[in-house]
Protein backbone atom coordinates (compact mmCIF):
# COMPACT_ATOMS: atom_id res chain seq x y z
CA UNK A 1 0.00 0.00 0.00
CA UNK A 2 1.48 3.66 -1.06
CA UNK A 3 2.19 6.11 1.88
CA UNK A 4 1.73 8.99 -0.42
CA UNK A 5 3.66 12.64 0.35
CA UNK A 6 1.85 14.88 2.36
CA UNK A 7 2.05 18.64 1.44
CA UNK A 8 3.78 19.31 5.24
CA UNK A 9 6.06 16.75 3.68
CA UNK A 10 6.99 18.99 0.59
CA UNK A 11 6.68 22.14 2.13
CA UNK A 12 9.27 20.65 4.67
CA UNK A 13 12.04 19.17 2.12
CA UNK A 14 11.47 22.21 0.23
CA UNK A 15 13.25 24.22 3.08
CA UNK A 16 16.20 22.51 2.71
CA UNK A 17 18.81 21.66 0.55
CA UNK A 18 18.51 21.13 -3.07
CA UNK A 19 19.36 17.47 -3.07
CA UNK A 20 16.47 17.21 -0.44
CA UNK A 21 14.26 18.71 -2.44
CA UNK A 22 15.23 16.30 -5.84
CA UNK A 23 14.95 13.62 -3.46
CA UNK A 24 11.61 14.62 -2.14
CA UNK A 25 10.35 15.38 -5.95
CA UNK A 26 11.88 11.86 -7.10
CA UNK A 27 9.81 10.09 -4.47
CA UNK A 28 7.00 11.62 -4.99
CA UNK A 29 7.14 10.23 -8.98
CA UNK A 30 8.44 7.33 -7.94
CA UNK A 31 5.15 6.39 -6.02
CA UNK A 32 2.92 7.18 -9.07
CA UNK A 33 5.54 5.11 -11.10
CA UNK A 34 5.08 2.18 -8.67
CA UNK A 35 1.55 2.04 -6.89
CA UNK A 36 -1.09 0.26 -8.03
CA UNK A 37 -3.84 0.81 -10.59
CA UNK A 38 -6.37 0.27 -7.78
CA UNK A 39 -4.69 2.99 -5.64
CA UNK A 40 -4.21 5.49 -8.30
CA UNK A 41 -7.70 5.39 -9.51
CA UNK A 42 -8.46 6.49 -6.18
CA UNK A 43 -5.37 8.97 -5.36
CA UNK A 44 -4.84 10.28 -8.44
CA UNK A 45 -6.36 13.96 -8.22
CA UNK A 46 -6.93 14.26 -4.35
CA UNK A 47 -3.52 12.82 -2.58
CA UNK A 48 -1.52 12.41 -5.49
CA UNK A 49 -1.06 15.52 -7.30
CA UNK A 50 1.21 16.97 -10.19
CA UNK A 51 0.92 20.45 -9.12
CA UNK A 52 3.51 22.78 -8.20
CA UNK A 53 2.74 23.04 -4.71
CA UNK A 54 3.17 18.93 -4.74
CA UNK A 55 6.58 19.44 -5.99
CA UNK A 56 9.33 20.24 -3.46
CA UNK A 57 11.60 20.96 -6.21
CA UNK A 58 9.19 24.07 -7.64
CA UNK A 59 8.92 25.21 -3.79
CA UNK A 60 12.93 25.08 -3.10
CA UNK A 61 13.12 27.62 -6.34
CA UNK A 62 10.41 29.72 -5.41
CA UNK A 63 8.91 29.91 -8.93
CA UNK A 64 12.27 31.19 -10.28
CA UNK A 65 12.43 28.81 -13.23
CA UNK A 66 15.80 30.24 -14.50
CA UNK A 67 17.63 28.22 -11.62
CA UNK A 68 15.73 24.71 -12.26
CA UNK A 69 18.03 22.09 -12.71
CA UNK A 70 15.83 20.61 -15.56
CA UNK A 71 17.44 23.53 -17.43
CA UNK A 72 16.44 22.95 -21.20
CA UNK A 73 13.94 20.12 -20.02
CA UNK A 74 11.67 22.41 -17.53
CA UNK A 75 8.15 21.33 -16.87
CA UNK A 76 7.17 24.22 -18.52
CA UNK A 77 8.30 23.75 -22.08
CA UNK A 78 6.12 21.94 -24.60
CA UNK A 79 6.99 18.61 -25.04
CA UNK A 80 9.11 18.62 -21.67
CA UNK A 81 9.45 14.97 -19.78
CA UNK A 82 7.21 16.96 -17.69
CA UNK A 83 4.96 18.28 -19.68
CA UNK A 84 4.37 14.43 -21.72
CA UNK A 85 3.92 13.16 -17.91
CA UNK A 86 1.29 15.91 -17.37
CA UNK A 87 -1.04 14.99 -20.36
CA UNK A 88 -1.21 11.64 -19.75
CA UNK A 89 -2.35 12.16 -16.55
CA UNK A 90 -4.73 14.00 -17.84
CA UNK A 91 -5.68 11.92 -20.04
CA UNK A 92 -5.55 8.44 -17.62
CA UNK A 93 -7.46 11.23 -15.25
CA UNK A 94 -10.60 11.42 -18.18
CA UNK A 95 -10.36 7.90 -19.37
CA UNK A 96 -9.24 5.22 -16.51
CA UNK A 97 -8.51 2.45 -18.53
CA UNK A 98 -5.29 0.51 -18.12
CA UNK A 99 -3.59 1.12 -21.50
CA UNK A 100 -3.45 5.05 -19.93
CA UNK A 101 -2.63 3.89 -16.92
CA UNK A 102 0.49 2.13 -18.41
CA UNK A 103 1.40 5.05 -20.29
CA UNK A 104 1.18 7.40 -17.10
CA UNK A 105 3.20 5.00 -15.59
CA UNK A 106 6.16 4.56 -17.99
CA UNK A 107 6.20 8.49 -18.03
CA UNK A 108 6.65 8.91 -14.56
CA UNK A 109 9.71 6.42 -14.59
CA UNK A 110 10.96 8.41 -17.21
CA UNK A 111 10.58 11.37 -14.86
CA UNK A 112 12.28 9.31 -11.93
CA UNK A 113 15.46 8.33 -13.84
CA UNK A 114 15.73 12.27 -14.83
CA UNK A 115 15.66 13.10 -10.90
CA UNK A 116 17.92 10.52 -10.57
CA UNK A 117 20.20 11.96 -13.18
CA UNK A 118 19.89 14.95 -11.57
CA UNK A 119 20.28 13.65 -7.57
CA UNK A 120 23.53 12.06 -9.14
CA UNK A 121 25.14 15.29 -9.82
CA UNK A 122 24.28 17.58 -6.91
CA UNK A 123 25.71 14.83 -5.02
CA UNK A 124 28.85 14.66 -6.63
CA UNK A 125 29.28 18.91 -6.22
CA UNK A 126 27.99 18.32 -2.61
CA UNK A 127 30.51 15.48 -1.39
CA UNK A 128 33.58 17.32 -3.02
CA UNK A 129 36.04 17.35 -0.42
CA UNK A 130 36.10 20.99 0.75
CA UNK A 131 39.08 23.19 -0.43
CA UNK A 132 41.93 23.19 2.32
CA UNK A 133 44.08 26.83 3.26
CA UNK A 134 46.98 25.86 0.16
CA UNK A 135 45.21 24.40 -2.15
CA UNK A 136 46.20 24.74 -6.22
CA UNK A 137 43.20 24.64 -8.46
CA UNK A 138 42.60 25.59 -12.52
CA UNK A 139 39.97 27.70 -12.73
CA UNK A 140 39.15 29.40 -16.14
CA UNK A 141 42.61 28.27 -17.15
CA UNK A 142 44.65 30.46 -14.83
CA UNK A 143 46.35 29.03 -11.90
CA UNK A 144 45.18 29.79 -8.55
CA UNK A 145 45.66 29.00 -4.90
CA UNK A 146 43.03 28.80 -2.14
CA UNK A 147 44.24 30.62 0.95
CA UNK A 148 42.27 32.52 3.75
CA UNK A 149 42.04 35.91 3.82
CA UNK A 150 43.10 37.10 7.16
CA UNK A 151 41.67 40.41 7.07
CA UNK A 152 38.03 39.57 6.06
CA UNK A 153 34.93 39.58 8.17
CA UNK A 154 34.29 36.47 9.64
CA UNK A 155 31.41 34.56 8.31
CA UNK A 156 29.77 31.84 10.80
CA UNK A 157 33.12 32.86 13.01
CA UNK A 158 35.12 31.37 10.13
CA UNK A 159 37.45 33.52 7.51
CA UNK A 160 36.05 32.90 4.21
CA UNK A 161 38.67 31.91 1.73
CA UNK A 162 39.23 33.44 -1.41
CA UNK A 163 41.56 32.68 -4.71
CA UNK A 164 44.72 34.10 -5.02
CA UNK A 165 46.32 33.98 -8.34
CA UNK A 166 50.02 32.75 -9.20
CA UNK A 167 50.66 36.29 -9.50
CA UNK A 168 49.51 37.16 -6.79
CA UNK A 169 46.07 39.06 -7.81
CA UNK A 170 43.10 38.10 -5.33
CA UNK A 171 40.79 36.59 -7.65
CA UNK A 172 37.41 36.35 -5.74
CA UNK A 173 35.80 34.28 -3.11
CA UNK A 174 36.71 30.80 -3.51
CA UNK A 175 32.88 29.62 -2.52
CA UNK A 176 31.73 30.73 -5.95
CA UNK A 177 34.78 28.58 -7.76
CA UNK A 178 33.60 25.04 -5.89
CA UNK A 179 29.76 25.58 -7.59
CA UNK A 180 31.59 25.93 -11.01
CA UNK A 181 34.01 24.64 -12.81
CA UNK A 182 37.27 24.49 -10.76
CA UNK A 183 39.63 21.39 -10.78
CA UNK A 184 41.87 20.10 -8.28
CA UNK A 185 45.63 19.48 -9.48
CA UNK A 186 45.77 17.50 -5.82
CA UNK A 187 48.65 19.64 -5.17
CA UNK A 188 48.72 22.03 -1.40
CA UNK A 189 51.38 24.76 -0.68
CA UNK A 190 51.95 23.95 2.80
CA UNK A 191 51.85 19.93 2.16
CA UNK A 192 54.76 20.32 0.29
CA UNK A 193 56.23 23.00 2.46
CA UNK A 194 55.62 20.01 5.22
CA UNK A 195 57.42 17.64 2.93
CA UNK A 196 60.41 19.72 2.07
CA UNK A 197 60.95 19.28 5.85
CA UNK A 198 61.63 15.63 5.55
CA UNK A 199 65.02 14.45 4.44
CA UNK A 200 64.99 11.82 1.04
CA UNK A 201 68.04 10.33 0.34
CA UNK A 202 66.75 7.82 -2.65
CA UNK A 203 63.28 7.23 -4.26
CA UNK A 204 62.82 4.94 -7.19
CA UNK A 205 59.78 6.20 -9.84
CA UNK A 206 58.22 3.50 -12.97
CA UNK A 207 57.62 5.16 -16.43
CA UNK A 208 55.03 4.76 -18.74
CA UNK A 209 56.56 1.10 -20.16
CA UNK A 210 57.96 0.13 -16.37
CA UNK A 211 61.47 1.27 -16.77
CA UNK A 212 62.97 2.32 -13.42
CA UNK A 213 64.52 5.57 -12.57
CA UNK A 214 66.41 5.42 -9.39
CA UNK A 215 67.56 8.94 -7.80
CA UNK A 216 69.87 8.86 -4.69
CA UNK A 217 72.18 11.68 -3.25
CA UNK A 218 75.90 11.38 -3.67
CA UNK A 219 77.75 13.35 -1.72
CA UNK A 220 76.77 17.05 -2.66
CA UNK A 221 75.27 16.08 -5.65
CA UNK A 222 72.09 13.67 -6.94
CA UNK A 223 72.66 10.66 -9.09
CA UNK A 224 70.19 9.47 -11.86
CA UNK A 225 70.47 5.89 -12.40
CA UNK A 226 68.04 4.13 -15.19
CA UNK A 227 67.73 0.84 -15.95
CA UNK A 228 65.91 0.43 -18.90
CA UNK A 229 64.32 -2.87 -19.82
CA UNK A 230 61.39 -2.07 -22.66
CA UNK A 231 63.39 -2.87 -25.40
CA UNK A 232 63.91 1.00 -26.04
CA UNK A 233 66.99 1.42 -28.31
CA UNK A 234 67.42 4.43 -26.38
CA UNK A 235 68.04 5.18 -22.59
CA UNK A 236 64.81 7.45 -22.60
CA UNK A 237 62.11 7.49 -19.78
CA UNK A 238 58.88 8.76 -20.02
CA UNK A 239 56.59 9.57 -17.11
CA UNK A 240 52.62 10.87 -17.34
CA UNK A 241 51.76 14.08 -16.49
CA UNK A 242 49.86 13.00 -13.73
CA UNK A 243 52.99 11.40 -12.10
CA UNK A 244 55.26 14.32 -12.90
CA UNK A 245 54.20 16.50 -9.63
CA UNK A 246 55.38 13.93 -7.14
CA UNK A 247 58.43 13.74 -9.06
CA UNK A 248 59.19 17.22 -8.99
CA UNK A 249 58.77 17.00 -5.28
CA UNK A 250 60.55 13.98 -4.62
CA UNK A 251 63.37 15.64 -6.33
CA UNK A 252 62.76 19.16 -4.28
CA UNK A 253 62.60 16.94 -1.28
CA UNK A 254 66.12 15.99 -2.02
CA UNK A 255 67.35 19.35 -2.96
CA UNK A 256 66.19 20.57 0.30
CA UNK A 257 68.17 17.31 2.08
CA UNK A 258 71.27 17.96 0.45
CA UNK A 259 71.08 21.69 1.24
CA UNK A 260 70.24 21.29 4.80
CA UNK A 261 73.54 18.65 5.10
CA UNK A 262 75.54 21.16 3.58
CA UNK A 263 74.39 24.12 6.03
CA UNK A 264 74.80 21.48 8.92
CA UNK A 265 78.16 19.99 7.52
CA UNK A 266 79.48 23.77 6.87
CA UNK A 267 80.00 22.69 3.54
CA UNK A 268 80.19 25.58 1.50
CA UNK A 269 80.73 23.71 -2.03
Amino acid sequence: MTNWQTKEQVQAAAKGTLLEALECSRDHHKQGAECSYEEAVTAIGDEYQLEGTWCALCLYMVDDCKKCPFKDDQCKRTGSTFDKLADLKYKFCNDRSRANFDAFQAAERKMVAKLDELIAEEKGKTQKPKLRHGDEILHNGELNYCLYQKDANKVDGKNPLIAVTSTGMSNGNIENYREHDSIRTGNNIFDDLKALQEDVRVFEVKDVHGDKLTVMENLNEMRFVTKVTSGCDQCCLSFKLSDIPDLILKLRQMEATLKRKKINTGDKK
